[in-house]
């Protein structure tokens, strides 16, 4: 079936392609809805959405709303929740799954008496209406917008029109929390219909002039919210604004005035000491010789090696991951050997030299990959740019 797919996409011309798209997407939708009896009439939905630190602010967001007492699950590229309480891996490869999944894993989280589902939305689920038989969310969260994924949207404009989409789709009444670090959040609240908008409870929390991250002398990131100290086993500043925003959708959805909003917030940050990092994001396979999973070395106690794993696969999330793993040299490690891919021909193929140029910048060694090619790509053209240096 999916070789006959491709066949007719490669027949159809791109831009009809692109009308198509929406319409058929939107239909199959909602039918699945229907097939499985409208599981989102019975949940809250929570949506969130941008380019950088959508998993794991979602994954978060479930996970503190299951420490509370609201029975939550969650999808995300990475991590699929159908219980409130195990995790799974999606092996799916998406953000926002087909509409298949999508209804037939709320079906799942109604069934097992969820209360709330979590969802990642990606701009190409949402501008190919894979969101349609959800009906209209409960409340909607945007992070951060960066140029990227414009090869598929078009233009920038594009693009941010799409992640605009979502907050059109807030239920009058409902929940609407911007970054008011971006500057295109206004923006996006600028496309909300008038009459929709002057019902919604719109928010721009600024992480940056709201809590403060404190230095440790232990990779483990603390921060000060209200006056209050709380300790965390997360390691990157990105994270503890993630953590930062998952906190403010919830104090949002779940309060209806401000002290019971503060007083959440503070309970909320206290439980951050409970979460641990998203799985394949900043996550430790090896650290200082000794294996996570299983407590053995794998390296002698002169030459201690730390392996760590991250999703990062776009520039802007790359620098940053990076800088922090270099900030930690030489208190923690001498040298940094960072092994990068991406997918094959046609797929993004304007930030392969940039990551290679990235890459070379602060990792100490750069080793590609090439395991994700096809035989029409040439590793050699794209990261032209690339070379291994020590």
């Amino acid at each position: 079936m999916s070789a006959i797919k491709k066949i007719v996409k490669k027949l159809i011309p791109k831009q009809l392609l692109n009308n198509i798209r929406p319409v058929y997407h939107g239909i199959k939708a909602n039918y699945n809805a229907k097939k499985f009896h409208n599981p989102a009439k019975n949940i809250n939905i929570i949506a969130i959405t941008g380019t950088k630190g959508k998993t794991t602010t979602t994954v978060f967001t479930g996970r503190l709303l299951n420490l509370i007492g609201h029975k939550t699950g969650y999808i995300t590229t990475g991590i699929i929740n159908l219980d409130g309480h195990q995790e799974y891996l999606n092996l799916h490869k998406m953000t926002t799954l087909d509409s298949y999944n999508i209804q037939k894993y709320l079906r799942k989280m109604v069934d097992n008496n969820c209360e709330y589902v979590i969802l990642e939305m990606s701009s190409q689920g949402l501008q190919q209406n894979r969101h349609q038989g959800l009906g209209q969310f409960n409340s909607g969260l945007f992070l951060n917008i960066f140029p990227e994924h414009i090869e598929y949207h078009g233009s920038f404009e594009n693009y941010l029109n799409s992640k605009a989409l979502l907050f059109r789709n807030i239920k009058p009444g409902g929940i609407a929390v911007l970054n008011g670090q971006s500057e295109h959040s206004k923006t996006i609240v600028s496309t909300i219909p008038a009459k929709l908008k002057q019902t919604l409870q719109i928010s721009f929390p600024q992480p940056n002039k709201q809590i403060i991250i404190e230095k440790n002398h232990t990779m483990e990131k603390s921060f000060t919210y209200f006056g209050k100290s709380y300790r965390t086993n997360l390691i990157t500043d990105f994270d503890i604004n993630n953590l930062f925003f998952a906190i403010q959708i919830i104090a949002k959805t779940l309060t209806k005035n401000t002290k019971e909003e503060t007083q959440l917030k503070l309970k909320l940050s206290k439980l951050s000491s409970k979460l641990k990092p998203v799985s394949g994001r900043m996550e430790w396979v090896v650290k200082n010789g000794l294996t996570i999973f299983k407590k053995s070395h794998i390296s002698s106690p002169k030459r201690k090696i730390s392996i760590l794993v991250d999703y990062a696969h776009e520039p802007e999330s790359m620098k940053q991951l990076l800088q922090t793993i270099q900030s930690w040299t030489p208190d923690y490690f001498n040298n940094i050997i960072h092994i990068v891919s991406c997918d094959g021909a046609g797929r993004d193929d304007w930030k392969k030299p940039i990551l290679a140029t990235i890459s070379q910048k602060y990792a100490n060694i750069s080793i590609l990959t090439t395991d994700n090619y096809d035989k029409n790509d040439n590793p050699k053209k794209n990261f032209r740019t690339s070379r291994t240096r020590s």
